[in-house]
């Protein structure tokens, strides 16, 4: 059967069924058989036409005194169309003759979701799908995307009754694939007449494969590999969707094709576990900002000789999986690096051997959220970490260390406001105490070292979070303690002349590097023609006299400390 009369049915059949309304979602397009029939009849007295019987379960039984064409069955024929679709047809009258005809012309397209089923209460002439050429014109049945179910397994009487119920064949039967409508009846033959049987590639391998792929997840595909899972897909959906069973090939090669960019998807991990592989002894793989989530089934390796670092918010997530530092190998966490622990067992450092594995995460980030019974850490390397990092239950084997460095967050964050300050402003003499009280911290300090059997929780960890805490106090206090440079003073004196009365107000005002000014007065009695020094507050100030008694100069002398907030220094006379 050629591939043109096959389209030219497949498209007469959609163009047609484009000008009937389809039933409503959900909703059943017809109720009865009586009405289906109806319908049919109504559309071959019409000279042709589409009925679509859609979301619908028909039963074909007797229609005796309707006036339709026949009793029990379904009549189409003289160019009528019917559509199946999410409906399913059932033999199970008990009178003979309960058959579908299709001939002159009619054509019968089980589209999807559409079935046809035999049940136990046929008759022994009941069941039969007639599909003949009578006139020349053939009938047409597409079951292409239809299934055939006889239902139930039923005696061996009844079996052989079920050798009739058959496809009897003079028309053209389009199929899914070779042997699509033998599940029907008995196994003494179903088809009765094949030589206008035209079967369809199958094209179930390809739907799967389709369906499979269209329920991966982009995430944690690289976008190379998942452009071409893309393009594969696009191009698998595209492959033409009525090749015979002739070109069964064309479709086995799609679906090897699309199987074959499946099973090349490259995922972040598989491409950083390539990278390490290929780093070869001496390499470093520096992992910077990215996310990595190792799942159930997988580990990821770190070669010997090879380092691995993860630094600037990279998050190695052991989601169920491992990771297994070699030999020889290296596995670092540097400042913004994550460790997150979900699993029993999902760490290993090491085996037993030379060189040891080592595995620093004493300055990054570690987050344990297991909470079983048993080890997160098999340690048979060097492990280092942190003071207060969780790594819950560790197993640290003889000959392994363990060690924790001592945790400086605290001195660290007043390090921190330090670094802040704007130096500038404050005075040489206080500025020397706060660099004196950040340089007597003792960096590197371990706060615990243990090798052998179960890690317990003891040692000198107590005195040194004691020392730490007051390094980190004493900056503070540093901080606290700053004082702030005198940029001038300003000195006003309520009269410069001396004649009639030597008591005056002197008014000294401070000016500070940080923007802030405090202000001092003192009353004083002076004495006559001469040089003197006058306490003004905490403020020594020179006053000079001339022989007519009257002020020439007045200025802040320079007391023993230097000038600053609560001391004294040289400033703009007045």
């Amino acid at each position: 059967m050629k591939k043109k009369l096959l389209v030219a049915l497949l498209v007469l059949a959609m163009t047609v069924a484009m000008f009937v309304p389809a039933a409503a979602a959900d909703e059943p397009s017809h109720a009865t058989h009586l009405e289906l029939a109806q319908d049919l009849q109504a559309a071959s007295e019409a000279g042709g036409g589409t009925v679509i019987l859609e979301n619908s379960e028909i039963h074909l039984g007797s229609l005796v005194g309707s006036g339709l064409w026949f009793t029990a069955g379904m009549n189409i024929m003289e160019d009528v169309i019917l559509i199946v679709r999410n409906s399913t047809i059932y033999f199970d009258w008990t009178v003979n003759f309960n058959d579908i005809y299709i001939s002159d012309g009619g054509t019968l397209i089980m589209d999807e979701g559409s079935k046809i089923v035999w049940t136990e209460k046929n008759g022994i002439c009941a069941g039969h799908i007639w599909v003949y050429n009578n006139t020349g014109n053939p009938g047409v049945l597409n079951a292409r995307k239809g299934t055939f179910d006889r239902g139930e397994p039923y005696s061996d009487n009844a079996q052989i009754q079920y050798s009739y119920n058959s496809v009897r064949n003079s028309g053209i039967i389009y199929l899914a694939y070779e042997g699509q409508i033998g599940v029907i009846g008995s196994p003494s033959g179903i088809l009765v007449g094949t030589s206008n049987i035209v079967p369809f590639a199958n094209y179930d391998a390809l739907d799967e494969a389709i369906d499979a792929a269209k329920a991966l997840s982009p995430a944690g595909y690289t976008e190379e590999s998942w452009a071409a899972l893309e393009a594969a897909l696009d191009e698998a959906q595209a492959v033409y969707r009525y090749f015979e069973i002739e070109d069964q090939d064309i479709v086995d090669s799609a679906v090897e094709a699309l199987l074959a960019v499946v099973d090349a998807l490259e995922t972040y991990l598989m491409r950083l576990q390539a990278e390490l592989d290929a780093a070869g002894e001496g390499g470093v793989v520096v992992v910077s900002g990215d996310t990595f989530v190792i799942t159930a089934g997988y580990q990821l390796i770190v070669p010997y000789g090879v380092t691995l670092i993860f630094e600037g918010d990279a998050v190695l997530d052991l989601d169920g999986g491992g990771l297994f530092v070699m030999n020889g190998g290296t596995f670092l966490l540097e400042d913004g690096g994550t460790l997150i622990i979900r699993g029993q067992y999902a760490v290993t450092i090491g085996t037993n051997g030379i060189p040891l594995a080592v595995m620093d995460i004493s300055r990054g980030n570690l987050i344990n959220m297991y909470t079983g019974f048993f080890p997160t850490v098999t340690n048979q390397g060097e492990l280092y970490i942190l003071d207060g990092q969780v790594l819950g239950s560790l197993q640290s084997y003889s000959g392994a260390p363990f060690v924790t460095y001592a945790n400086y967050a605290a001195v660290d964050a007043a390090i921190a406001l330090a670094d802040e300050i704007d130096r500038s402003i404050y005075t040489a003499e206080s500025l020397a105490d706060l660099d004196a009280a950040i340089d007597a911290v003792e960096w590197g300090i371990i706060a615990r070292y243990y090798t052998g059997g179960f890690a317990s929780d003891y040692d000198n960890r107590v005195a040194v979070r004691a020392q730490i805490a007051d390094w980190a106090d004493a900056i503070l206090a540093a901080i606290d303690a700053l004082e702030v440079r005198v940029l001038s003073y300003d000195v006003k004196v309520s009269s410069t002349n001396l004649q009639n009365n030597t008591t005056v107000t002197i008014t000294v005002t401070i000016n500070y590097a940080d923007g802030a000014i405090a202000e001092v007065s003192a009353t004083v009695k002076l004495k006559q023609n001469g040089t003197q020094t006058v306490k003004v507050g905490d403020y020594d100030v020179t006053v000079v006299v001339n022989g007519n008694n009257k002020i020439t100069d007045i200025y802040v002398g320079v007391p023993a400390g230097g000038g600053s907030k609560g001391g004294n220094g040289n400033g703009n006379q007045q």
